[in-house]
């Protein structure tokens, strides 16, 4: 019955509509559940991939999928009405049973209520704002350098700018086409990991020969993982990507590179090494002997006397400043790849750095034990992930920090030489109109290094 009411009602276009229409879906759903409320069986109904509202008894709500970077896995938000505006995470005897019932439906790929699921063939073939970055020409020109031609690009806008000899647009769906020969692939932002999965599947399946793809550098993503054994070109500098109209954007905010399938990795290198530094594998038997040591021993002799290590595994070790494990003075190094030259140092969220060889890698462990100056970035990501908000801050460095909301990138917080934190005016009026957070204040008070409530920069609101 629901999806029937959906194909005879289908979402307005224009943005205006949908609240008298989601009005309208409500009432229907509200009429079209009655007979089941006050069940104890879960009973969900799927607006989409992420949002939806699920019934349990006399408990009612709205829910919508987050992903928390921090933590590394999905939570689910809930609001009373469609109206409220903001998501509660809190996790209570009301709200647990609630929780639990969306993320096992959800992590179970496809829900129960498959009848209350609103079929997803619009939002399939609708491009979101936020994944039109085309590709520069220039980038273009690299990848034909190498590949010679392309014969296809599986995530082509609707335009075709890119020079293949067969494009899938949103429309066709790539996801659900077999792919081959040369591919060039700039896959949506909001969805790089899928696209990924099926170009590895394709090569592993021999229909794609050769491929180059464009990809955020999210190093620290599961996705990005398999792609180590790949020879990958970090681009220098940011790249200015394409709007839909084909006119440059503002250099985009995130780091991006480029990785190569095939058998021609030395043109690969010799291409893009000038517009970025390319790790390659090594075949050599000195190298392969090498990465046989564990980690903890490559680093014992490079090491302060004061500095105690602690293995966590054959390929991560744990150092600390001093024999006091339980003090906030400690780095994890991790052995990505040696024979790609990287080492990944870290310390949570705090701060992340790469390095291309172990005595760098303990360099950087050494620096980030000199710090005494980034408390204030640290203090502002506290407060912010304290909030009851859909905003999560992460540190990309020792000196500037994420903003996400849900997946999205909000904006960027930045630490500036003179020991200021600095946050572009638009995602300050963003965070005033949007969050009621008094953000000019609080960036003033944390420098201040005085004693801070967090509750005092909320103007009104979440309080």
């Amino acid at each position: 019955m629901l999806t029937q009411y959906i194909k005879s009602h289908p979402i307005p276009e224009d943005e205006y509509k949908e609240p008298a229409y989601h009005h309208d879906l409500n009432h229907f759903v509200k009429d079209l559940l009655k007979p089941i409320v006050g069940s104890k069986k879960p009973i969900l109904l799927w607006y989409d991939k992420n949002n939806g509202e699920i019934i349990i008894g006399q408990e009612r709500r709205f829910f919508q999928i987050f992903w928390n970077s921090r933590k590394n896995e999905y939570q689910v938000g809930l609001k009373k009405t469609s109206s409220a505006k903001r998501w509660s995470r809190d996790i209570n005897p009301i709200t647990q049973p609630l929780i639990d019932a969306v993320l096992q439906e959800f992590n179970q790929g496809e829900p129960e209520a498959e009848e209350a699921r609103v079929e997803e063939t619009t939002e399939k073939n609708t491009v979101k704002n936020s994944d039109c970055w085309y590709t520069p020409p220039e980038i273009v020109e690299l990848v034909e350098l190498v590949l010679g031609k392309i014969d296809l690009d599986p995530c082509s806008d609707d335009g075709k700018h890119i020079p293949a000899k067969l494009h899938y647009t949103a429309i066709e769906d790539g996801l659900n086409q077999q792919w081959q020969g040369k591919v060039f692939i700039n896959p949506p932002y909001s969805c790089p990991g899928k696209w990924i999965e099926k170009l590895i599947s394709e090569v592993n399946d021999s229909n794609v020969t050769e491929a180059i793809a464009l990809l955020p550098a999210s190093t620290d993503t599961k996705w990005f993982a398999p792609l180590w054994n790949q020879p990958i070109c970090f681009w220098k500098g940011r790249i200015k990507f394409l709007d839909t109209n084909y006119q440059p954007k503002l250099p985009a905010r995130q780091s991006h590179c480029l990785v190569y399938w095939g058998e021609n990795a030395d043109k690969f290198n010799e291409v893009f090494s000038k517009y970025g530094e390319v790790k390659t594998s090594t075949n050599s038997q000195h190298t392969e002997v090498e990465t046989t040591l564990p980690l903890i021993k490559k680093i014992e002799p490079l090491i302060s006397e004061n500095w105690v290590l602690e293995a966590i595994d054959h390929s991560q070790v744990m150092l600390y400043e001093t024999d006091d494990k339980n003090s906030s003075d400690w780095v994890k190094i991790t052995d990505r790849d040696e024979s790609l030259g990287l080492f990944f140092i870290s310390h949570e969220t705090a701060f992340s750095n790469y390095a291309k060889t172990i005595e760098e890698a303990v360099e950087r462990a050494a620096w980030w034990f000199d710090q005494d100056i980034i408390d204030s970035l640290d203090d502002f990501i506290d407060i912010l992930n304290g909030y009851n908000t859909d905003l999560i801050a992460t540190r990309n460095n020792s000196t500037t920090a994420y903003i996400h909301q849900d997946k999205e990138l909000f904006g960027t917080v930045f630490f500036k030489d003179d020991e200021k934190l600095e946050l572009p005016e638009r995602e300050k009026q963003l965070l005033r109109d949007t969050y009621s957070i008094d953000i000019d204040n609080l960036i003033e008070d944390i420098q201040s290094q005085g004693e801070i409530n967090p509750n005092d920069y909320l103007m009104g609101i979440g309080k």
